[in-house]
């Protein structure tokens, strides 16, 4: 800044440094904030100055949460001695009395702890006495006390305690259920932990262990937060999120267990069960990666690389043919997710298969390859195949999958350099030969007698969806689509489906139809062509 003006001030409590890029503080005793950085040398910059003017030595990260304030000046901040903060945390700890662990002193206990949802300063204080005075093992005896005495008013109170201490034994007594919930029989003795694959890191099986653990406690033990509440589940959130990023970060380090996961799936010979078990592992990988930084070593670039060198696209096409419907859904949720990240690397896939393609020119070839040459057998197809096969009437999945189409066929997001390996005008041209037809199928076979053959509304949801994605395809590419229009007389077609009973149809192809005479009628002014 140009002046020393103090344009900003406020105190500052326990800030600290985590995972190399995020730098964290509080500014009171509700608000937490956090700076984070796209690469580590930003991140170590900006804390080397913050150390720098408080005195202390940035190598030196604190291991507690501790209020810089409390201390008189220059104390612990000059030296960063370690032994200066845990002196401050054990004056912070004494300054909190617990009531004795006993069965008359419960509700002061919980009083106690519901009473420092409002200050972050004495919440640290309380986890720094129960920890010291070893409470939670003194709580659990009490509980299985409390359990042989069937004292049930107790017991409500340890919800209400574990609550604010996560504690999954004491979470079963919620005084707003009729019937204890089983929450340790089910993490204990019926949830069962079954590796699709063999997992041979030993600290990763226990990182995934701990995380469906929490997940469930924060899921199903712990009610929903109120307003007043929102940030009792932080550590929670955190916890789960950096022990995503370790599970996939583990899971890309470990060579063995990609191969065997992606060989597997290529291969056409194994069971629909393995098939699924194996789909629902990789469509858990690629969600867990939602909580990886876009960019950096452990980003989601780096993510979706280390997929494509698998060549995890090849996967898509035996498991999109799955009898398995959960199969089937769990591959197209799969493929979303990587169009949406990097839709070229798709595109370039599909066009690569369409030249195959038209490189297998003798027959002998043709038939060993059949599943293949078929113009509806190529990946694109499948994909709008299983788009139009929606079996739900709201087509969750085939929206799904059409918006998946859209950033396909989105021309502004493709390569259009000379050198590029994916050409727009080539993969357009692509589409318009060997997919379009199977896009309109529903609409063509539909309208073959001049009326609509079916109109009740799961066909007309699904027709009202091709329509929307012709008018699209109208609108990015009209020199394709005016061309697909006038050989295969799509005007006759959209004229049928005004006649359906369901508005929303006819309103949609009514659109459709305007959009065609008006993109028609601007051709023919513009040009003295015969062929229109």
């Amino acid at each position: 800044m140009a002046t020393q003006e103090l344009f900003y001030h406020t105190p500052v409590f326990r800030e600290s440094l985590l995972d190399e890029t995020l730098i964290v503080w509080s500014e009171s005793d509700t608000c937490d904030l956090a700076l984070s950085f796209q690469d580590k040398s930003g991140c170590e910059h900006i804390w080397e100055k913050i150390c720098q003017v408080q005195g202390r030595d940035p190598e030196q990260h604190p291991d507690f949460t501790g209020n810089y304030d409390d201390l008189e000046d220059g104390d612990g901040l000059e030296a960063g001695n370690q032994a200066v903060y845990n002196a401050q945390r054990a004056v912070n700890a004494a300054a909190v009395t617990l009531p004795p662990c006993e069965l008359s002193r419960l509700q002061d206990l919980e009083v106690l702890l519901s009473s420092s949802f409002s200050s972050a300063q004495l919440r640290e204080k309380l986890a720094l006495a129960i920890e010291n005075q070893g409470y939670v093992a003194k709580l659990c005896d009490l509980f299985h006390m409390c359990e042989d005495l069937e004292n049930v008013e107790a017991l409500r109170i340890m919800h209400q305690i574990a609550r604010d201490m996560n504690i999954v034994g004491m979470l079963e007594y919620d005084p707003t259920q009729p019937q204890p919930r089983r929450h340790r029989e089910f993490l204990f003795e019926k949830a069962r932990f079954r590796e699709v694959l063999p997992i041979r890191n030993d600290e990763l099986r226990q990182k995934i262990h701990q995380t469906y653990r929490v997940q469930y406690v924060q899921d199903v033990c712990l009610p929903a937060p109120s307003l007043f509440e929102e940030n009792l589940l932080s550590v929670l959130n955190s916890y789960l999120f950096f022990n995503r990023v370790d599970i996939v970060s583990m899971l890309q380090e470990d060579k063995q267990l990609l191969k065997e996961l992606f060989d597997q799936l290529k291969d056409p010979s194994i069971s629909t069960e393995r098939r699924k078990d194996l789909t629902m592992f990789l469509k858990e990988f690629c969600s867990f990666s939602t909580s990886l930084q876009p960019n950096g070593p452990q980003g989601r670039e780096v993510f979706y690389k280390t997929l494509m060198q698998n060549d995890v696209l090849a996967t898509i096409e035996p498991c999109i043919m799955s009898k398995d419907p959960q199969t089937m859904a769990t591959t197209v949720e799969m493929f979303v997710m990587i169009v949406e990240f990097n839709p070229q690397t798709a595109r370039d896939y599909l066009l690569q298969q369409g030249r195959n393609l038209s490189e297998a020119k003798n027959v002998r070839l043709c038939i060993l390859a059949s599943f293949l040459v078929c113009p509806n057998q190529v990946l694109l197809n499948r994909l709008i195949e299983r788009m139009l096969s929606d079996a739900d009437p709201e087509l969750a999945s085939g929206m799904a999958m059409a918006q998946v189409m859209r950033s396909l066929l989105d021309p502004d997001s493709m390569i259009s350099a000379p050198n590029s390996k994916c050409e727009r005008h080539e993969f357009l041209t692509f589409f318009y030969r060997r997919s379009m037809e199977t896009l309109c199928r529903a609409i063509v076979e539909n309208t073959a007698d001049g009326i609509p053959k079916k109109d009740d509304y799961h066909t007309a949801n699904k027709q009202a969806m091709v329509v929307d994605l012709l008018c699209f395809c109208f609108e990015h590419h009209a020199v394709h689509m005016r061309n697909y229009c006038i050989n295969n007389k799509l005007l006759n077609k959209v004229l049928v489906l005004l006649q359906s009973k369901h508005h929303f149809l006819a309103l949609s192809n009514f659109l459709l139809y305007f959009i065609i005479n008006l993109h028609l009628f601007a051709v023919v002014m513009a040009s003295s062509n015969s062929f229109y």
